[in-house]
């Protein structure tokens, strides 16, 4: 490794932020980047204070978040969940593994990955990968995806995240470039202690200590664990959710969530495209959906509400809690203002999947803001406005087709601006199967 290569990862280890309002401890390495305060000199030019970095609360640091609420709450700001203007990279090993890639959300099983060219053995140059977002946002953490077991050796060893309001900040920016903000530095990332993973697939999070509005950030990658080469599945960008949907992070068969983004045009419904007798849904603006159970991100929750022709149904699947039972799998939905919903209809998948249909569950109701679909049952945020039990298949679950219905009038109805649905037991598979949730005025 070269002696400027050296000198640069003990910068990383010698830089620390937030140890006093937010100020940059001031290093004593030539290379490092000058502290937030001096960023009105670049090289001769001047920042515009468009470009500068919008800190929270008057300049101090902001609560760091824990790495609980970033496993747990945040959501991430990639491809399928707000609008990205432009993902560079200053190195690539070729364009099957393009940095967009690192950014597409995929689910486990097909994943997509940006490789960087052979920069490591030896080090050439730090790998750099550039996401620009098409409104400034705040970044609280981030996690980085990568492939385990015999490619484990190309997970990132030291590494540093920066953000940067520059119109003129870029990949190919040396990484002590004062266009850039240092938000974190990691280094020594080891395989075995840091990374380390029983499956194919591993994963690190941190969080920002002194997260700032940036429109761009950039991950520089100084060394990886052996490889000549980085490769990373995604680099989660993690923010506060602010109606992104949020997925759990707690299933083998989810690896750390991808969030999406409820469209925001209304959704018209054609009354062809279901059964004959179904009453006006609610299809509106700004409507968010969420859950606590997810079988994989082919199965998220948005799917039960957005009314899709028979021959094209989606439908949101949960993860398995039925067999044996381990807790209610619970769908949520949450309108921009309450409204008063009078009945709801289920519908199912029928035939040789009639065992994932719901057959004893609780419809509730909250206009309580902390109100989520974490919540137990038997909470008091929330109001029970409806409750079945023994809902069986030839009983209440009946069709010649390959879907059933199922509607019920409330027995308790009110305005609420959020609604959910608490399965606790189906028909005797291990996961609750739904393809829509229709909830009638």
């Amino acid at each position: 490794m070269s002696s400027a290569s050296t000198s640069m990862i003990a910068w990383i280890d010698a830089v620390s932020f937030c140890l006093s309002g937010c100020q940059a401890v001031e290093p004593s390495n030539p290379l490092a980047a000058p502290p937030v305060q001096k960023l009105d000199s670049v090289a001769g030019d001047t920042v515009p204070k468009s470009e500068r970095p919008i800190l929270a609360d008057s300049g101090t640091c902001p609560n760091r978040a824990t790495l609980e609420y970033l496993r747990d709450s945040s959501v991430v700001l990639n491809l399928k969940t707000v609008a990205i203007g432009n993902i560079t990279t200053n190195s690539l090993y070729s364009m099957d593994y393009a940095p967009e890639y690192a950014f597409d959300g995929m689910p486990s099983g097909n994943w997509t990955q940006w490789i960087s060219d052979d920069n490591f053995r030896p080090f050439t140059e730090p790998a750099v990968i550039q996401v620009e977002y098409t409104v400034p946002r705040v970044v609280i953490g981030y996690t980085l995806l990568g492939r385990y077991e015999s490619l484990k050796d190309r997970l990132p060893k030291s590494w540093t995240l920066q953000g940067s309001n520059s119109s003129k900040a870029s990949a190919n920016d040396a990484v002590n470039n004062p266009y850039w903000t240092t938000l974190d530095t990691a280094s020594n990332m080891a395989i075995g202690d840091q990374w380390n993973s029983p499956i194919s697939y591993a994963g690190i999070t941190r969080a920002i200590s002194c997260p700032a509005s940036y429109s761009r950030y950039r991950l520089c990658v100084m060394s990886v664990n052996g490889s000549s080469v980085a490769d990373l599945i995604e680099v989660e960008l993690l923010a506060r959710p602010g109606g992104l949907l949020v997925f759990p992070r707690d299933s083998a068969k989810n690896p750390p969530r991808f969030a999406v983004v409820v469209p925001k045009d209304t959704i018209v419904v054609p009354k062809d495209t279901v059964p004959v007798g179904r009453d006006t849904v609610f299809a509106v603006t700004d409507t968010f959906y969420s859950t606590n159970s997810v079988y994989d991100w082919s199965y998220g929750p948005e799917n039960a509400f957005d009314h899709m022709p028979p021959g094209n149904w989606t439908q949101w699947i949960s993860d398995d809690l039925f067999r044996p039972f381990v807790k209610a799998a619970i769908i949520q939905v949450e309108y921009p203002k309450a409204r008063r919903i009078a009945s709801y209809t289920l519908m199912g998948r029928y035939e040789s999947l009639k065992d994932r249909l719901p057959k004893d569950w609780v419809m509730q109701g909250s206009n309580d803001s902390i109100a989520s679909a974490k919540d137990e049952v038997t909470s008091a945020l929330w109001t029970n406005l409806d409750a079945v039990w023994g809902a069986e298949i030839g009983g209440d679950w009946n069709s010649t087709t390959s879907s059933a219905r199922l509607t019920r009038i409330m027995t308790n109805p009110g305005s609420y601006k959020k609604y959910r649905l608490c399965v606790t037991a189906v028909n005797g598979s291990s996961v609750v199967d739904l393809i829509e949730i229709e909830m009638n005025p």
